[in-house]
């Protein structure tokens, strides 16, 4: 069999999304149960099987006029039923609890990298992570953080393909999206805004001061949610250099203006704390 055929992307992303579930079964079911490991397997082979049956899924849904919505709104629910039968509190998880911490060190007018959460660990993320969990943080529930992740998972495959239905049903069944939102984790939420941000690049970035600015400005606030998310930035930028989407001169510039939009999001976590921040900060 030619080897092109197997290693083209959609069969490389089924692999690495089946192998993902694969390691999360084993790590976390392996706390229910000491049989984690065939656990494991047969959520994997039931994933692989509705991967193979999608077109079959798919006009099964066209058919009975099951509408992305439906799947949406139960999911909802499901994971509101999670976030009553299992207390965040119980988990050895403090994504919550290091944002809490820091919005109560700042309301308090206390250093916000001092904050330490119920386990006794400090913030790491940049201040736009804090930033965007905000309205949840007030809100009193920071689930909500991985769900709006998944809508924007949805809405971004709807417009990139058409159709997000199986694409949808893989993703928020699977363990480690159900453990993003038990532990009210917000990674996959962060991941999806950097690739957003970098499909709109591809779509409508033109040679112009206002779209320098305008991807200065996001990737300068997307950067400062992790630092690690720049890796992803680089590649995008090399390979639109190289297809000649954008020229060196323009990189220099959005570079530029991400970098003050990056500095600028500590400011107001800093200012009169600058001592504190030499210290102790996310670097």
């Amino acid at each position: 069999m030619n080897l092109s055929y197997l290693l083209n992307k959609k069969r490389i992303s089924l692999l690495i999304f089946l192998f993902i579930n694969f390691l999360f079964g084993i790590k976390y079911i392996s706390r229910v149960t000491k049989y984690s490991f065939f656990v494991s397997l047969v959520v994997v082979a039931i994933y692989f099987f509705i991967w193979l049956k999608k077109e079959k899924l798919l006009s099964l849904i066209k058919r009975f006029k099951i509408k992305t919505n439906y799947f949406l709104n139960a999911f909802v629910v499901f994971c509101f039923v999670l976030f009553y039968l299992i207390p965040k509190e119980t988990l050895l998880v403090d994504r919550w609890s290091v944002i809490t911490s820091f919005w109560e060190n700042y309301f308090n007018d206390k250093y916000v990298y001092f904050a330490e959460s119920f386990r006794g660990n400090y913030p790491g993320p940049m201040p736009f992570y804090f930033i965007l969990a905000l309205p949840f943080y007030l809100v009193g529930e920071l689930g909500l953080l991985p769900l709006l992740g998944v809508l924007l998972f949805v809405i971004l495959i709807k417009k990139q393909t058409g159709k997000s239905d199986v694409g949808f049903l893989l993703l928020a069944t699977s363990l480690f999206n159900l453990w993003e939102v038990i532990s009210r984790s917000n990674i996959f939420l962060n991941g999806i805004l950097i690739l957003i941000s970098i499909v709109y690049f591809f779509n409508s970035y033109k040679k112009r001061i206002k779209w320098n600015l305008v991807f200065g400005i996001l990737f300068g606030l997307f950067l400062s949610t992790r630092n690690v998310f720049v890796i992803p930035y680089i590649i995008a930028m090399v390979f639109a250099l190289r297809n000649k989407i954008i020229d060196f001169k323009n990189i220099v510039a959005i570079g530029l203006i991400a970098a003050i939009i990056f500095v600028a999001t500590f400011l107001p976590f800093v200012w009169n704390h600058y001592e504190d921040f030499k210290i102790m900060n996310p670097f």
